[in-house]
């Protein structure tokens, strides 16, 4: 993809930031020095939610808000 080659990032991260402002607009794309804690409820139902098939990595972890798809 030639915008991404353009700005130097790969076509995941790219995509990520369009999920992301998508998501929750321009705030979405602001970058957090802070580590983020996520409850083990959370973490357990975005588990679940992948294992059942309910999405791909990136769409529980829009679904879930969680800063990674790892």
């Amino acid at each position: 993809m030639a915008i991404c080659e353009m700005i130097g990032v790969g076509k995941t991260i790219f995509y990520e930031w369009i999920h992301k402002y998508k998501k929750y607009g321009a705030e979405g794309l602001k970058s957090s020095s802070k580590n983020t804690f996520y409850s083990n409820e959370v973490k357990m139902l975005a588990i679940n939610d992948y294992i059942s098939g309910k999405g791909s990595l990136e769409d529980i972890a829009l679904k879930y808000n969680l800063s990674s798809r790892r």
